[in-house]
């Protein structure tokens, strides 16, 4: 009986264990299969990336040229601090000494890991960018006490003229979470990208395509070995429409004046200058910015990141004159004899509504009008035309509307009409109001580029060209080249005798002893142009601050006989455009001639300013007899 209940226990025991067995190697299998098969691809990639690092590599930005091959804007290498944390063992310990060899502190680290959150697994994370020789050294002579810190070289962009041109080539910082929503292929956080201008505007020829390479690491991360290589592929070269000499020249000459420039070649749309004061040195752009330089550019009061020359609308003032012209021609409402007595003011409506010269300027036809800039003359043609009339004709010549040059922040201005008011104010419009748009002044605003662009269509017989800022694309890798043609935007359908009467009187502006804009004059070229005087307040100046001095203008074309050039000048509040805004013409038109031989040798190896030039406006009264007769 005993024997059989042993043996009855022991069955029961053998049963258990053989159970137990049974289940304990289920468990086994079926946790080799979830290891194996299910689990196994990520485990595996685990393992090897214990062993070897794909490392991304930034590509080299293409490189900009102006239109004669001078460098505008290259790379340089920029050398940055990186941490592998799936290498780190000990982070707090690898951070404090970081900080001891740098002298930086473990706070900012931090505060760079934490930017750098949303980068992937096993992609370095940036905690020093852009450091010097000198830290290269210390860092380079402590790497093993620094598991998992890589120091990576990567371009970064550098300007070899500063502040040159820098509101058009634009910057680059690193990529925003915002900006890698829209742009997730091959960008990753801490990459550099095209914030404005040029460098945003072509962002998409200019980046090129990232390369990687597959490295072997020891148990510390540190590089033992290269498995494979991905070159990256530089980004595509620029050839700007610009002229780096014309760029300078009036960058020189506005000096230390708000203002802006832009000069054009009437023959095809091309951009020669585009010039926006003040401005800044871009290379605090170059690495990474300093929060004090970018606090100090940020909120400077002078807006030096703005650019006027697109993004800024004033009243166009006397310039608009040249359109209102042709509009009366085209209209039949004058013709170049027809004459208007000016006694210095014009009686509209129970009030005398002045012109620039108060004791008048007599009676004058259209040619003298043009060249001593007589509102009189213009209040007249404008009732004469009406608001609707002078609205479209504007329109003809660019204004109203955006040009599509290939900048971000351009403004289409305003071109006031009746409907214009009644959409935008709920207003009529009262015959008053067109009293001052037919002078340049009331509702009437426009950017520097479309005040060039309109001079350009008077110059060369009515053909509105797209503003173009690059010639060429280059691939440096394959040699392959993209060209960019002129694209005639509209070709405005009026007689070609207008176009040549108004040019001549626009010659009439700065070569009569009358005309207010003499101080443009070069001595061997025909300069045709008109000056303008826009009026930021009302009230008497003596009183006033420079701040809200009148903004002066000034737009030209050269040669007269085949204009090849043609630009518009604004100053902001440098008072009489004659005297403030023409001499700048007078230094940018210089450069183009003597650089293409047309000037005497006398002015060939003279210099490029006028005598007298001053770059800083001095005090209304120490100008006052200058100015007489310049007034407009």
């Amino acid at each position: 009986m005993r024997v059989q209940i042993e043996h009855q226990f022991f069955g029961t025991r053998l049963g258990m264990m053989l159970v137990f067995a049974i289940t304990a190697f289920s468990l086994l299998a079926l946790r080799l299969y979830y290891l194996q098969g299910i689990q196994g691809s990520h485990f595996r990639d685990l393992s090897e990336n214990n062993r070897t690092r794909t490392v991304r590599t930034a590509p080299p930005r293409g490189t900009i040229y102006d239109r004669n091959r001078e460098l505008l804007v290259r790379n340089r290498p920029e050398f940055n601090v990186a941490l592998l944390l799936e290498d780190i063992p000990n982070l707090q310990l690898t951070l404090e000494t970081l900080a001891e060899i740098t002298g930086h502190s473990v706070e900012a680290f931090k505060a760079s890991l934490k930017h750098n959150r949303y980068s992937r697994p096993f992609e370095p994370k940036v905690v020093m960018a852009d450091i010097t020789w000198a830290e290269l050294a210390r860092i380079k002579g402590q790497m093993y006490r620094l598991p998992g810190v890589i120091v990576e070289v990567s371009p970064t962009r550098a300007y070899p003229h500063n502040s040159l041109g820098v509101q058009l080539f634009g910057y680059t910082r690193e990529i925003s979470k915002a900006q890698l929503a829209k742009r997730k292929a091959d960008y990753s956080m801490g990459d550099m990208v095209g914030q404005t201008g040029l460098e945003s505007s072509y962002e998409g020829a200019l980046r090129g395509r990232s390369g990687y390479r597959r490295v072997e690491v020891d148990a510390r991360g540190n590089r033992r070995s290269e498995l494979g290589l991905v070159d990256s592929i530089p980004g595509k070269d620029l050839i700007l429409t610009i002229d780096v000499d014309l760029q300078r020249a009036a960058e020189f000459a506005l000096g230390e004046e708000k203002g802006a420039v832009v000069a054009i070649d009437p023959r095809n749309g091309e951009v020669l200058a585009l010039v926006s004061k003040p401005t800044f040195d871009a290379n605090i752009f170059s690495g990474e910015i300093r929060k004090a330089d970018w606090n100090a550019v940020a909120t400077d009061k002078q807006h030096p990141l703005y650019n006027r020359a697109i993004g800024s609308a004033y009243a166009p003032a006397s310039t608009f004159k040249l359109i209102m012209a042709i509009a009366g021609l085209a209209e039949k409402k004058i013709t170049p004899q027809t004459t208007f007595f000016c006694p210095g003011f014009f009686h509209f409506a129970g009030r005398n509504y002045g012109c620039h010269k108060k004791t008048g300027h007599g009676t004058v036809d259209l040619q003298a009008a043009i060249t001593m800039s007589c509102d009189v003359y213009f209040y007249s043609l404008g009732q004469l035309l009406g608001i609707n009339k002078i609205h479209d004709y504007g329109y003809l010549f660019g204004l109203g509307q955006k040009l599509g040059i290939d900048l971000e922040g351009e403004r289409a201005g305003t071109l006031p009409s009746e409907k214009w008011k009644l959409s935008h104010l709920g207003q009529r419009w009262y015959p008053g109001e067109t009293l001052s748009v037919a002078i340049g002044q009331g509702f009437l605003s426009t950017t520097p580029l479309q005040m060039a662009v309109s001079i350009a269509a008077l110059a060369n017989g009515g053909s509105i060209y797209k503003p173009m800022l690059v010639k060429e694309i280059i691939d440096t890798q394959t040699g392959e080249k993209s060209i960019t043609e002129p694209k005639l935007e509209t070709k405005i359908d009026l007689p070609a005798e207008i176009f040549q009467r108004i040019k001549e009187d626009a010659i009439s502006v700065v070569n009569d002893p009358r005309g207010t804009g003499r101080k443009a004059i070069i001595p061997g070229v025909t300069v045709g142009g008109k000056t303008g005087t826009a009026q930021v307040v009302s009230l008497g100046k003596e009183s006033l601050g420079k701040h809200l001095n009148d903004h002066a203008w000034f737009i030209a074309f050269a040669p007269a006989e085949n204009p090849t050039i043609a630009l518009a000048v604004i100053v902001e509040n440098g008072g009489h455009g004659g005297a403030r805004a023409a001499p700048v013409s007078h230094a940018v038109m210089s450069v183009y001639f003597r650089k293409l031989g047309m000037l005497t040798e006398e002015q060939q190896l003279g210099p490029v300013f006028p005598p007298g030039f001053k770059h800083v406006v001095e005090t209304p009264q120490a100008l006052a007899a200058e100015e007489e007769g310049l007034s407009d």
